[in-house]
């Protein structure tokens, strides 16, 4: 059984070397001067030398979120995630950016990878994705851990600049010569997916490959959480992590120092906190409410404005900014009255004119009675 499992995992190295494309990064030249500076290099590095202080981790699931001081607890790292993407494990950081790292896989030569620079939404915890052998993994920092890390990037830009590198220094001494601190790792076979997570203790220094200087993160094998109290086969062989080592050169360094940046993340932070703006609501009035109370109060301005009109159009003196100026139903009532009354005078002209059409008529009778008696009266 263990023969097929070591078997496997070869294959799976074998694979990552043969398949994962290197990306082409530019190097750092670096001119650390004579030979009597090079021994000074040597004094300073040994004197410079700190004691590694023990670092106490708590490894109790129970008491993890219980711990205010905890820059990692349970319900921190929650982030803004739902019940479901917890669940499945889903989207525990957001990919900000696009990066490049070199990485010295466990089979093949150091090259340049793609990866991303990543935030934890609705936290103070950023780092960086990327594969590394077969796995992806996603190294992240708190505050605390973050200020370290830029702090030790700057370390280095300093004696890379006064040219204080050790060249002939063994790694084991230069990798961890800026100090540690504690990191929170995610990581599993995609990564869309990871259900492992772990909190190694992550040593920053330097390193010379080839010539050439490089800034270090060196993160050491780290119990694997999730399978924290769980004995089985499976348990055995996912119980801790491989050992990691990022190299950085000064531009790499420099982008993953300015996104470290306690503005950039409490940006991000604020971003992803904030409440949800709520777009203004359509307003819409049916005036069964005010109705009658807004025609009461229009009634004296409409009738005297219908007065007003019913006026003017009796004297003729109606002008086109006369009638703009009065309301819709205002100009319904001066028509109405204009019509009312031109009916009423129609009708008294009618009137008029059949009382004179009458008289017409009698007197035309009269005269036709009188015409005989004159005709008899010139007979005789």
């Amino acid at each position: 059984m263990k023969k097929t499992f070591a078997a496997a995992a070869a294959i799976l190295l074998l694979a990552s070397a043969a398949f994962c494309k290197s990306v082409e990064a530019p190097v750092d030249s670096y001119d650390d001067g004579t030979e009597a500076a090079q021994k000074a290099n040597e004094k300073n590095a040994k004197s410079g030398q700190k004691k590694e202080t023990k670092i106490k981790w708590n490894t109790k699931k129970n008491k993890e979120a219980a711990m205010q001081g905890d820059p990692y607890n349970t319900k921190k790292m929650r982030g803004n995630r739902s019940f479901g993407e917890r669940l499945l494990n889903l989207n525990k950081y957001t990919k900000i950016e696009p990066c490049s790292i070199y990485l010295r896989p466990t089979v093949g030569k150091m090259f340049a990878r793609k990866g991303h620079l990543i935030y934890r939404e609705g936290t103070d915890v950023a780092g960086f994705m990327m594969y590394y052998d077969s796995s992806a993994y996603a190294l992240q920092f708190a505050t605390a851990s973050r200020s370290v890390v830029r702090d030790a990037i700057n370390r280095y830009f300093k004696d890379f600049d006064e040219r204080k590198l050790d060249r002939s220094a063994s790694h084991k001494k230069t990798r961890e010569v800026y100090g540690f601190c504690e990191g929170y790792e995610d990581f599993g076979i995609i990564s869309g997916m990871m259900t492992n997570w772990s909190r190694p203790k992550v040593f920053l220094g330097y390193m010379f490959v080839s010539n050439t200087p490089y800034f270090t993160i060196n993160v050491r094998r780290a119990q694997n959480l999730a399978y924290e109290g769980i004995k089985s086969e499976e348990a055995m062989l996912k119980g801790t992590t491989i050992e990691q080592t990022y190299y950085f050169t000064k531009a790499q360094a420099n982008k993953l120092m300015v996104f470290l940046s306690d503005e950039n993340i409490g940006s991000l932070q604020a971003a992803s906190t904030a409440p949800e703006s709520i777009e203004a609501t359509d307003a819409y009035d049916d005036g069964a409410e005010y109705n009658g109370a807004a025609k009461a109060a229009d009634a004296p301005k409409e009738n005297e404005a219908a007065a007003k009109a019913a006026e003017s159009a009796e004297d003729g003196e109606q002008t086109d900014e006369a009638v703009q100026a009065i309301p819709v139903s205002a100009s319904k009532k001066a028509e109405a009255a204009v019509k009312e009354k031109s009916e009423q005078a129609a009708a008294h002209a009618v009137v008029e004119q059949a009382a004179v059409e009458k008289a017409e008529a009698a007197g035309q009778a009269e005269a036709e009675k009188a015409e005989p008696a004159e005709t008899s009266a010139k007979t005789e």
